[in-house]
């Protein structure tokens, strides 16, 4: 039953409904219409499948896979033959590059034979020069290893010539345990005479313009408390000029960081010669005016002998380029105590120097991302600590006193030749008194290697001749270039597989398509179709 009072909706529209509606349709199909024109006619696949009905369909399929496979046999013939081509061309490039890095290192090599620029050369000459013009030669040495710091070639040389004195300067002596400083001095004093000495630690530099009240040239920091030894040292001084009108030129020569400059500028009271942390600060000679009798030559640090045990090239090389951390902080645990640098540092028990420096990474929060330890870092702090004042450290002497094979009796007596040794002795105590020795409980024991040999004739520092280094890198050249010709045999070799494995799979696909060909019969040609097509009622028609 119809249900009432329903009523279907009406299609009536507005015009202007109706004409907006029939104008996007308009646009629409115009816009179809311009993007077919862009796009071009579509162009319809071709069906190249085979019907059903078509006769010998199994062969012509047959056919067209082995077709196939021809192609893509060739394409990847194609593309190994590309690919070999790319790997010559970047082995000729590779050759060109590798020819030309070995003719700048055989450049760099005849530059790097060693010439008066050569900064270890200079360094050497430096040195002699200040020996050659001092009259007094002091020699710096570390209080916390002055067997170690001391250099038996430079008071070889010292000693060649009769009219030159030598005297040792125990430097740092309080950074060590007063009663290791005492027997230092009766172990050194018996061949040279030996001087206790502390550095002020600050200095004003003398470009600094302030009011002082007009002293004397001779007062110097020798009447300051705060520099022990200083007074004794310009009284044996004063006490080896010849005359009041005549000056003598003292030089200061040692190796590297044991304060050469800082004893100067002590002396001087005044910042006369730079001074830093890092090693090799000076670099040339420099003469200071101390009084009208005495000159002070500042001298660079005694080059270090390759030849010398590996503790002894990092602690006193020259220069620290030339220094690996890692490697001299595992050579200065091998001669320290282990349980005295673990309460320093407040670490747990190590197995190795790799293990220390982690854990003292961890200990003073050296970390990298992601929690790594900085061993590098903590390398480095070890390192500074060694050789700056924050580690206290010192050498026991040696039980029997074993006196130096350059230094005889005769020796011994010229050069305290007008030096008295008890005056000096009772001067020394009371140096020893007027210095802040620490304790000895809270330093590390260090084993000393012994005396440190130098470099002093600039001949050991020459390279081998050009001629043999030419020859060097004759022979390398032409073991390159065998291993090159080596390595192009192999790719002809691997070309020849290839093209014999190519070969084969040809030879292969070939005698199977003749083996299906003789069993499915002839192959079929659609270029004869027209004249198979025709029928003959003579022959055909039985």
């Amino acid at each position: 039953m119809k249900r009432p009072k329903l009523r279907k909706s009406s299609k009536r529209l507005s015009c202007h409904k109706r004409y907006k509606i029939q104008k996007k349709v308009r646009e629409h199909k115009r816009k179809v219409k311009k993007e077919a024109k862009k796009s071009g006619p579509r162009k319809h696949k071709k069906d190249i499948t085979v019907p059903n009905a078509a006769p010998f369909k199994a062969q012509i399929l047959q056919e067209a896979q082995l077709r196939r496979q021809q192609q893509e046999e060739l394409k990847q013939k194609q593309k190994l033959d590309r690919q070999k081509e790319v790997a010559k061309k970047r082995k000729l490039e590779e050759k060109k590059n590798n020819n030309s890095e070995k003719k700048e290192k055989r450049d760099k090599k005849r530059k790097e034979t060693k010439t008066p620029d050569d900064p270890d050369v200079v360094l050497c000459r430096q040195v002699n020069k200040v020996l050659e013009q001092s009259d007094v030669i002091v020699e710096v040495l570390d209080a916390r290893d002055p067997l170690g710091s001391r250099c038996s070639q430079a008071e070889e040389v010292v000693l060649k010539s009769p009219n030159k004195r030598l005297l040792l300067l125990l430097n740092k002596s309080d950074l060590v345990p007063r009663e290791m400083v005492e027997k230092w001095l009766q172990v050194l004093s018996a061949e040279l005479p030996t001087v206790p000495f502390r550095c002020v630690a600050q200095i004003q530099d003398k470009s600094e313009k302030k009011k002082k009240k007009k002293v004397p040239v001779s007062a110097d920091l020798v009447t300051d408390p705060k520099c022990p030894g200083g007074q004794v040292l310009l009284k044996i001084l004063h006490s080896l000029c010849p005359s009041h009108n005549e000056a003598i030129k003292v030089g200061v020569i040692g190796f590297a960081n044991v304060g050469k400059s800082s004893v100067i500028n002590s002396l001087k009271q005044s910042h006369v010669c730079n001074v830093g942390p890092s090693k090799g600060t000076t670099k040339f000679l420099q003469e200071v005016r101390l009084d009208p009798q005495i000159r002070l030559l500042d001298s660079p640090a005694l080059l270090v002998s390759p030849h010398n045990p590996p503790v002894a090239l990092m602690l006193r090389s020259a220069s620290e380029s030339k220094v690996d951390v890692l490697a001299a902080v595992e050579a200065i645990l091998k001669h320290c105590s282990k349980q005295e640098l673990m309460l320093h540092y407040t670490i747990a028990d190590y197995r190795n120097s790799l293990e220390c420096l982690t854990l003292l990474a961890h200990r003073r929060g050296m970390l990298k991302k992601g929690g790594v330890p900085d061993t590098e870092g903590a390398g480095r702090l070890l390192f500074n600590d060694w050789m700056g004042a924050r580690m206290k450290y010192y050498c026991r002497p040696p039980d029997s006193p074993v006196c130096q094979p350059h230094i005889s009796r005769e020796v011994v007596a010229a050069m305290s030749s007008g030096i008295c040794s008890e005056e000096l002795a009772m001067d020394n105590a009371s140096t020893l008194k007027a210095l802040k020795c620490p304790n000895s409980a809270n330093i590390v024991v260090f084993a000393s290697v012994g005396p440190t040999s130098a470099i002093m004739d600039e001949t050991q520092l020459v390279d081998p001749e050009p001629e043999l280094i030419e020859e060097e890198l004759e022979e390398n050249d032409g073991e390159e270039e065998e291993d090159m010709e080596e390595e192009e045999d192999d790719d002809e070799g691997s070309e020849e597989e290839e093209d014999l494995e190519a070969k084969s799979l040809t030879q292969e696909v070939t005698s199977a398509k003749e083996k299906d060909s003789k069993s499915a019969g002839p192959a079929v040609s659609f270029d004869q179709a027209a004249d198979d097509d025709t029928y003959d009622f003579n022959t055909d028609f039985v």
